[in-house]
């Protein structure tokens, strides 16, 4: 599938409109946070921007990005990414680069490389509303894993404990995987699913 983005305003292009409209433009970008829709897992990032230094209502957006990224726009560039689509919105949301779209070009290409989706449904077959719109929601299916081999879930869960207590990824984040079970490890895709809940289990307590 291609896209025409001959008509879609990038980050940077939009930064600059406004430092030209408001030269005193301040940014503030929030600490990322994780959220959990669904049994999905999200990076949000909001971002404020203040048109000068007296601007009594700054513009504010949110940006949720997946996480672990689905493309190889966003794996391992979960938060960056997150990051540029909050401040692309908020400069949009201040009219700045959206004649044509709302989304940046970064945001769009980052979905070109989607895997096959399909809408999630209940066990009888009734669509699951989207937590943001209340539109059925769509879902992206994922790779199955081998038989009882740690599912994608599991990994982005271990991934986002890791962070949260502080582990370098690699060699470090393998090391404190192994004391958990006991044994030596040298990839996350090597767990199993039993091993990969002990793993949560044990991090999370």
């Amino acid at each position: 599938m291609s896209f025409n983005l001959d008509n879609y305003v990038d980050v940077p292009t939009r930064l600059r409109m406004a430092l030209d409209k408001f030269p005193d433009l301040r940014v503030q970008e929030s600490q990322p946070t994780f959220r959990e829709v669904n049994d999905k897992l999200y990076i949000e990032i909001r971002c404020t921007v203040w048109r000068d230094k007296d601007d009594q209502l700054p513009c504010i957006a949110y940006c949720w990005e997946p996480f672990p990224g689905r493309t190889p726009y966003t794996k391992d560039s979960e938060q960056m990414n997150a990051s540029t689509s909050a401040l692309g919105r908020a400069l949009g949301m201040m009219g700045f680069g959206i004649d044509h779209k709302m989304a940046s070009k970064q945001e769009v290409m980052a979905r070109q490389e989607q895997p096959r989706v399909e809408i999630a449904r209940y066990d009888d077959g009734e669509p699951i509303p989207d937590p943001f719109t209340g539109e059925p929601q769509t879902n992206v299916v994922p790779m199955k894993a081998g038989p009882g081999k740690a599912s994608e879930k599991q990994i982005g869960m271990i991934r986002v404990l890791a962070k949260t207590r502080g582990f370098t990824p690699g060699s470090q984040t393998m090391r404190e995987i192994g004391t958990v079970l006991n044994r030596e490890v040298v990839k996350l895709d090597e767990l199993s699913k039993q091993e990969a809940s002990a793993v949560i289990t044990a991090w999370k307590n």
